[in-house]
């Protein structure tokens, strides 16, 4: 029955995913499929990634007895970082004996206290130059395994007002904070607000006289120099955008509509004054030259700007004007850039608490490619890398129900309750991942129609693969 299971079972998850440092930990390793581990004995081994493994390798941790189709046991993972957990038949400790290999991550107890979310804070929709309605963008991110989204429409405000309105009386599971990208004429600067209590772009739209009056003033203020008016705005920008409670996010400084959207010696001031709360370090930057010269020139710029000691937070962002791909569009960016965060609370305070902190990771994936790139403190990135593998990617297969009832309930086909409903698959996972919440297992009558099946196969007395039929000696 070893043999079979070493076959065909090859998917297993662990719980937790995510465990505290130097603290005695049960885990539990289950199969995802419903066909559980054969009763038997089974060699565990714990590989630290970041340490020398202290026992030889011939000699296992411990040797674990499976429970209701599941492996339990108890170990001290001593340090952070990832360990693989080895799973072999027993008396067997050679690769040939490996049955299959999960893998933890022990974090510190600052850490451990605080909760990973998926984020993007730079997105659009049609009430500006975007393609969906408020409503279905925040639907599709869902979708796609997002915890927290901004929409930041060009000088408008009141459509991250309709995004919230839209989900009033449901439970989406997705935190919808207040932005807008903010254009202050007639500078070329973007400036992303993020959560604040009210529109910056409405005072220069709506009131350009008292506009004018404070940009001279500020003006007046600053030292005659290259650029003042551009760093006069920014300035006004920034300090309305922290009255109103929000953050304020340098984007896209080689976004190319013409020439680069930011002057090099523009860029070094606005990374180093002070005023912003964090750096849009890898994001759409659609423009003329497309997404890679954009993003490896912001990457460049701002590694020099940590190598002399800067400390501004990095975010990556979509700057999605869509979230449909069509076939002509070569640079689309929904869910190719984003942000990791580590919140103390997941609330929309928590979420910009953590980006002015610096509890933030950018993520990068270029259409058409497969592996992911991870920008920050090599602490955050590395967890980051871990979480994007094991839990983002894995939760966002049961988000996308949810989000695919969100946009039923826009369209009028589904009671708002179904929405809530929709996400405890996700919830629970989250809860498991964490260690909040116990690991699942196989009811009794799953459980013993695998043992049916498995009985089933061994009697057959033939075994085949493809279309070749071989009977068993």
């Amino acid at each position: 029955m070893v043999i079979y299971m070493e076959k065909i079972l090859r998917q297993y998850r662990v719980w937790p995913g995510t465990v505290l440092a130097g603290k005695r930990t049960r885990i539990t390793v289950t199969p995802q499929d419903y066909s559980s581990l054969a009763e038997a004995e089974y060699d565990l081994y714990v590989w630290p990634l970041f340490a020398s493994r202290e026992k030889p390798a011939a000699e296992p941790d411990c040797t674990v007895q499976t429970v209701h189709g599941c492996l339990c046991f108890e170990h001290v993972f001593s340090g952070e970082g990832e360990y693989f957990i080895r799973i072999h038949r027993k008396g067997v400790p050679e690769k040939a004996g490996r049955i299959v290999q999960v893998s933890v991550y022990a974090v510190k107890e600052d850490l451990y206290g605080l909760h990973p979310m998926k984020g993007d804070f730079h997105a659009h929709s049609c009430r500006s130059d975007g393609a969906e309605a408020p409503g279905v963008v925040a639907a599709r991110f869902r979708g796609a395994g997002y915890d927290c989204l901004a929409l930041t429409d060009h000088n408008r405000f009141f459509s991250s007002l309709e995004m919230q309105k839209a989900f009033v009386g449901t439970e989406p599971g997705l935190l919808l904070l207040q932005g807008e990208e903010v254009h202050t004429p007639p500078s070329k600067v973007h400036i992303v607000a993020v959560g604040g209590r009210e529109s910056v772009a409405e005072k220069y739209v709506k009131h350009p006289a008292e506009y004018a009056e404070e940009i001279a003033a500020l003006e007046a203020e600053l030292p005659p120099e290259e650029y003042r008016p551009q760093k006069a705005r920014a300035l006004w920008a920034t300090r309305e955008i922290h009255k109103a409670g929000g953050i304020a996010l340098f984007c896209h400084p080689y976004w190319m509509s013409d020439v680069y959207n930011v002057p090099e010696d523009l860029c070094d001031f606005f990374l180093r004054c002070g005023w912003f709360d964090a750096f849009e370090l890898v994001g759409g930057q659609e423009g003329c030259h497309g997404l890679v010269h954009g993003n490896d020139l912001a990457q460049a710029r701002f590694r020099a700007y940590r190598e002399e000691g800067g400390r501004l937070p990095a975010v990556g962002n979509s700057d999605t004007h869509g979230t449909y791909r069509d076939r002509y569009d070569k640079l689309f960016t929904f869910n190719h850039s984003y942000t990791i965060l580590f919140t103390r609370e997941q609330t929309p305070e928590g979420v910009t608490d953590a980006i002015r902190e610096g509890n933030c990771v950018a993520v990068h994936l270029y259409p058409g490619e497969t592996d992911y790139h991870i920008f920050g403190d090599f602490r955050l990135v590395s967890y980051a890398r871990y979480l994007v593998e094991h839990f983002f990617a894995p939760r966002a297969e049961l988000l996308l129900a949810q989000g695919l009832a969100m946009e039923a309930y826009l369209q009028g086909d589904g009671a708002p309750e179904e929405i809530g409903v929709s996400g405890r698959p996700a919830q629970r996972f989250r809860e498991r991942f964490f260690g909040r919440m116990p690991a699942p297992q196989p009811p009794d009558e799953v459980r013993a129609l695998a043992a049916e099946g498995r009985q089933a196969w061994e009697d057959y007395g033939v075994i085949s693969r493809g279309s070749a039929i071989k009977m068993k000696e």
